[in-house]
């Protein structure tokens, strides 16, 4: 028997989270549904909710979350139907558990920082040799994933139009003061998203005579 283990050869973190969509639909269903996407999401990140086709737009619009219908001046306005609203309902919630998952991921494949929702920002990668992103749900989920990949803020889209990718924010002691990118892959299958991602670990790299040692 082996007398020692060798270390992971390589300076590198992996996260993984799963979140379930129906939850999240009855958080945005509630009065403190557009609480829980400021909390989630960056300014950056919620720079659409002028664009009414965004999966999130009925939750940023400002409209109570209760409201399908009010009347003015006699008449009803041409807001959405019930089966209308949650169907948006439900691609927004499968939207949020996706970045949802996607933070959460991004949090744990980063042990050696304290990372928040905020200093996370997934946008869409330059390339698509990087990461990918997969969606093995039936034909309504993979609609919900195909709104979510198509409907991005015009200042993500300058990013890149490729899968998405996790941007973390530099530490405010980081001597380079950079932001880093971290490889990012979403799924959806039925009720649940799931993210994964690859992050580099710094402090694994630096150390002296340690995996990065090996690697320099």
């Amino acid at each position: 028997m082996a007398s020692r283990v060798l270390p992971f050869p390589f300076p590198l973190r992996i996260g993984t989270d799963i979140c379930q969509i129906s939850r999240i639909h009855r958080i945005l269903s509630g009065a403190q549904g557009p609480r829980f996407v400021r909390r989630v999401l960056t300014e950056e990140e919620r720079a659409w909710p002028g664009r009414d086709d965004h999966p999130l737009s009925i939750i940023l619009s400002g409209a109570a979350p209760g409201d399908a219908r009010e009347r003015e001046g006699g008449r009803k306005p041409a807001l959405p139907t019930e089966a209308e609203r949650q169907s948006q309902l439900w691609k927004a919630a499968t939207f949020m558990a996706g970045r949802f998952a996607a933070k959460e991921a991004a949090i744990k494949a980063h042990p050696h920082r304290r990372l928040t929702f905020h200093e996370v920002v997934v946008r869409r990668a330059t390339t698509t040799t990087t990461t990918t992103t997969t969606t093995t749900a039936a034909a309504s989920t993979a609609s919900s994933s195909s709104a979510e990949q198509q409907h991005e803020t015009p200042l993500l889209q300058r990013s890149g139009s490729g899968p998405p990718v996790a941007i973390i924010r530099a530490a405010d002691d980081d001597a380079d003061d950079a932001d880093r990118e971290a490889a990012l892959s979403i799924s959806h299958d039925g009720d649940y998203a799931t993210a994964v991602c690859l992050a580099f670990d710094p402090t694994v790299a630096d150390g002296a005579g340690g995996v990065g040692g090996a690697l320099r």
